[in-house]
């Protein structure tokens, strides 16, 4: 699975969701992957996905992200951190968001992250997401007004406990 987040990220795959039930190293797997990405790239891990709307959203990555987002509204929140992405990418550096627990995200959050996937440069796109999720992640992403994001997760792992020989 870290083998496939990697090649995802460097082939600059948009969107990646990781699904499992819980236990199965989903949190643990983001870690790992944000380990290994080096230097080049900046980073997000969203663990608290409990977010109420996309002010909440918008201020949970820009902490992360160490930017001040102190008393600004939803729209100024959304052009931080647009102008921090396409600043970033155009300094040489990819952007990584996780997000943890996104099962937990509404479906209009989920459409504000495939919308920042489409945040692009000449050489390729400012931010790649990678959403982590229990599996019944996948039965949301069979609603109507989640048809966009469905079709560009075009990377999709499904973690399964180990048995007790592994």
């Amino acid at each position: 699975a870290l083998a496939r987040l990697l090649q995802a990220v460097h082939d600059d795959e948009v969107l990646a969701l990781v699904t499992g039930e819980p236990g199965t190293g989903k949190t643990l797997l983001g870690h790992h992957l944000l380990e290994h990405l080096g230097p080049d790239v900046t980073s997000a891990f969203l663990t608290n996905s409990h977010v109420r709307d996309r002010v909440g959203l918008f201020q949970a990555i820009l902490y992360d992200l160490s930017i001040p987002f102190d008393a600004l509204g939803e729209q100024e929140l959304r052009l931080k951190l647009t102008d921090f992405l396409l600043k970033n990418f155009g300094d040489g550096q990819r952007s990584v968001l996780v997000i943890d627990e996104a099962h937990h995200l509404t479906p209009d959050l989920l459409e504000e992250l495939r919308l920042l996937g489409n945040l692009e440069a000449r050489h390729g796109k400012a931010v790649q997401v990678v959403l982590a999720a229990q599996p019944g992640m996948l039965g949301m992403l069979q609603r109507p007004e989640l048809a966009s994001l469905s079709q560009r997760l075009t990377v999709r792992i499904r973690l399964e406990p180990f048995d007790v020989h592994e």
